[in-house]
């Protein structure tokens, strides 16, 4: 004979394969699984609306009541119980026969989140005792306090642990190599990924790999101190290269330049020797379009020479008559630099610096400290500028009057507060460079992040006016300041 565990399972099977067979159930149980799941416990009702004709029939028969004229019905899951134990299956477990219906144990939903977060818990544990440099530490931890840019790590370990298992060992190992790595090393990002994951593209930034390292830097970068204001959050190419240099990282180092001239400095990794290709620039007043992978070798930057106590070196000297104009640029070593936005610009305040002094045969003069940024700031022209803040530099910068310039010398004054300076930003130099082009509402908005109050009296003018005015219009005054005034007004 079967025991009652046998004759309870032929019960069961009995029982599925009749409410399955029947027409008119199949929603009824899926609702009353939901039901069971959301509560946590066997209770409450169901609601089916739009009933169809084998729905009407199978409730009919099974509660023994006429639901032959109703379009909606409401159930309460203790009642479906008590009717089942009035059938020829009235051993058999409600639980029971949901789970055998649905193909599944029902747990609860509480009980489903609380064993996901369990996993993920033993999950992240076993990362953090695997992974015990500090950089791996304090992400994870990050992670564990589900702070921000980390949801979508939460999000893909349930739908694709496995991947997410990979990828966060893949960018583990990366923050652990660059935990120890020695200050002042720069090692090209897909050098780098191809050392951490064997394929130069594992960290691109369209990656889900890559996208993960980036999430990690960025949550790293956010405990850093005195951060540049204007470059959280990461918004474009720009700010994510600066992120990564920031952590040893070199992407883009061709196509990321500045231009300059008038500009020489001393070698980071090579003691405190002057870079000779820079100080032969400034001897035959070469302008220079300087790419990224050459920024990062500079120790200290100058405008025009350093003196013999901040560089060794014996490069000669420009013979510069003491008495013209250019010679102040040689008496002022180190203390100012020009730096404009527009190449066109640049361009003319170097031509009439050359032809003034060709016109007066002193071709000798060398060219005044003068930068280009080539529109908003790429890494290698802050990276200069900081070099130059370094030794002592101040930078006067000269942009458009819209939002956009007028944000760039926001950005400056926020990261060079005693060393930066508006160069003719002033409402009389507005009026100098006024246009008739008109900026939409949605860029003007774009000045409420201005608050410096050498910008304020501008700021308002704009949003009074809503006209741009450009560089262009007051070309002459920064060629005056170039041309004889020992620092800009």
């Amino acid at each position: 004979m079967k025991g009652s565990d046998a004759l309870l399972s032929d019960e069961l099977e009995m029982a599925e394969a009749y409410f399955t067979s029947t027409k008119g159930f199949a929603r009824f149980f899926k609702a009353m699984a939901q039901k069971y799941q959301s509560l946590g416990r066997w209770g409450g009702s169901v609601t089916l609306t739009s009933l169809k004709e084998e729905e009407r029939d199978a409730f009919s028969t099974l509660f023994r009541a006429d639901f032959s004229r109703q379009k909606s019905i409401t159930i309460s899951l203790e009642r479906f119980a008590k009717a089942l134990e009035l059938t020829r299956f009235s051993h058999v477990s409600p639980i029971s026969l949901l789970e055998a219906m649905q193909g599944e144990s029902l747990i609860s939903n509480a009980e489903r989140i609380a064993s996901k977060e369990r996993a993920k818990t033993e999950f992240i544990e076993d990362l953090l005792c695997r992974y015990s440099q500090p950089y791996c530490q304090r992400w994870l931890q990050a992670i564990i306090a589900k702070k921000p840019g980390t949801r979508s790590i939460h999000a893909t370990f349930e739908s694709n642990m496995e991947s997410l298992r990979v990828q966060m060992d893949q960018v583990l190992k990366a923050l652990a190599d660059l935990n120890q790595q020695a200050p002042n090393k720069i090692e090209r990002l897909p050098i780098f990924a191809r050392r951490i994951t064997k394929d130069p593209h594992g960290f691109d930034p369209s990656s889900d790999t890559g996208r993960l390292l980036i999430q990690a830097l960025k949550s790293l970068d956010s405990e850093l101190p005195e951060r540049d204001p204007l470059t959280l959050p990461l918004t474009g190419a720009e700010e994510l290269t600066e992120l990564y240099y920031t952590f040893g990282l070199l992407r883009d180092d061709l196509w990321n330049f500045v231009t300059c001239t008038g500009i020489t400095a001393t070698a980071t990794d090579d003691g405190n020797k002057q870079l000779s290709y820079l100080s032969e620039a400034y001897l035959q007043h070469v302008t220079l379009n300087l790419p990224l992978r050459e920024v990062v070798r500079i120790g200290k930057a100058y405008s025009g020479l350093p003196t013999i106590e901040n560089c060794e070196t014996n490069v000669p000297r420009p013979s510069l008559n003491s008495s013209s104009k250019g010679a102040q640029w040689l008496n002022e070593s180190g203390k100012v630099v020009f730096v404009v936005e527009n190449s066109g610009v640049f361009s003319a305040l170097v031509d009439r610096f050359r032809e003034c002094y060709e016109n007066e045969e002193r071709i000798e003069s060398a060219n005044p400290p003068l930068l280009c940024t080539h529109g908003q700031f790429k890494l290698a022209s802050l990276l200069l500028l900081d070099k130059l803040a370094a030794s002592g530099t101040l930078i006067y910068y000269s942009g458009d009057f819209d939002p956009e310039g007028l944000l760039m010398m926001e950005r400056l004054l926020l990261r060079y507060p005693s060393q930066a300076k508006p160069w003719h930003y002033t409402l009389a130099d507005y009026q100098l460079a006024h246009s008739e082009r008109v900026i939409s509402p949605q860029r003007l908005k774009q000045l409420d992040r201005v608050v410096s109050l050498e910008l304020v009296p501008l700021k308002e003018e704009i949003l009074r006016t809503a006209r741009a005015g450009y560089q262009e219009g007051i070309l002459s005054e920064l060629w005056r300041d170039i041309q004889g005034s020992k620092s800009a007004k």
